[in-house]
């Protein structure tokens, strides 16, 4: 399963990457965390996700747009 995320983490990561630093306002910070905490996150809920890419871009636009809002 891990193997699964590494392949969609290749596979999907550099988008997800962009489309949060673009969100951000160009906050490399934000976009690498962001990206971190959803495959984190993804991991431990592997085998009960059952669209993981769009599960992954839902959960990396949330972790980014609370730290906007932190630090707004």
């Amino acid at each position: 399963m891990e193997r699964d995320y590494v392949e969609l983490y290749r596979t999907t990561g550099a988008a997800l990457w962009r489309a949060v630093y673009v969100y951000s306002g160009g906050r490399r910070e934000i976009a690498d965390d962001a990206v971190a905490e959803a495959f984190a996150r993804a991991l431990q809920y592997r085998g009960r996700i059952r669209r993981p890419e769009s599960w992954l871009y839902r959960t990396a636009f949330r972790v980014a747009a609370a730290e906007l809002r932190r630090t707004a």
